[in-house]
This record gives structure tokens, sequence and C-alpha cells, in this order.
């Protein structure tokens, strides 16, 4: 499944690139007001989780349920996600994700995904990296993989996550 997997996410970011990369142009501007700044990054990704669901659904469809690309997802059923993170508790919303919306046993969370524009902090992206990793720890959550995305201004670079070993592992991906 890895191998398809990460074809499937080249074939997406291709995809974003071709389709909407005009919108890689919008640059941080760091004396916006920090909802002017998400605004882009929000419109990228809900861009990017059309190109994800067209090419990784594909790949699910034997799992015998529906699955969804969702943008900004904060629950986990009636609750608010989140996750133990450095011994603290945090509550979280990730960039994109692709689960099956249930609860309980029936509950497949299949992938994380955070996401930033080119010019964010590195810290902003190392917090974005302990997340992911935090939520596919979690016995609550147990994501089968992760996925952070770095917006450049004409491609996309990423690093995939996913479980090896009884570790998580990173790879670079980049299109």
């Amino acid at each position: 499944m890895k191998n398809k997997l990460t074809e499937a996410i080249i074939a997406a970011f291709k995809d974003l690139i071709r389709q909407n990369g005009e919108l890689f142009g919008f640059r941080i501007n760091e004396e916006a007001e920090e909802n002017a700044r998400k605004l882009h990054e929000v419109c990228v990704n809900h861009q990017l989780s059309i190109h994800l669901s067209n090419h990784i659904f594909p790949l699910l469809r034997d799992r015998g349920q529906p699955y969804f690309a969702d943008i900004e997802f904060n629950r986990n059923g009636e609750r608010e996600k989140a996750v133990v993170i450095n011994e603290q508790k945090q509550v979280v919303r990730p960039d994109i994700i692709i689960h099956n919306r249930k609860e309980g046993v029936k509950k497949s969370n299949f992938l994380i995904v955070e996401c930033k524009k080119d010019g964010c902090s590195g810290k902003d992206i190392d917090d974005d990296k302990i997340k992911i990793k935090g939520l596919m720890e979690s016995e609550n959550y147990q994501y089968e993989y992760g996925l952070m995305v770095l917006y450049k201004e004409q491609s996309i670079e990423a690093e995939f996550f996913y479980h090896k070993g009884g570790k998580i592992v990173t790879e670079p991906l980049s299109c």
C-alpha cells in the first residue's frame, strides 16, 4: 500500500500544481492579521484535499466502507480532537484528514496531512510534525499514514510518515 499511496500523493501534487498553481504565489504577509494569512493556506488545502481524494479513494475501495477527505476536522465523535504532545493534552485541528467518519471500533483514520506555505517558521513545521506523529501513535486515532506538506512558489515538498518496525519513519516526497 505504501508505494501505491506515495504514487497517488505525487499524482495529486502534480494535479494541484497544474490546475491550481497560481494559489502558491500568494505570499505570507507577516503583518497581516492571522485570519488573513490562513485564508490562502486553507484555500490551497481545500484544493489539495480534492486532488488527494481523486487519487487515494480508489486505493481504499476494497475496505468496504466510504472514506472522506475533510479539512480542519476538529472532532472525535462528540468530543474535541485532542492528543498528548510533550506530556500535555492539546486540542488539534488537522489541515486535512482522510477517514471514515465513524466512531469506536469502526473508526478508520487513514491519512493525516498538515500543510504550510513557504516562508513560515521552522518551529511551526516542527510542531506540525510532532502533531502528525502524536496522532499516528495515539490509541484514540491511530492514523496509518501522515504527510507534512510545504507549498513552495512553484513546487511542493513533503515528508511522508508511516509505521515500520514499531516506529514512525519518514521519507521525502517532492513535485
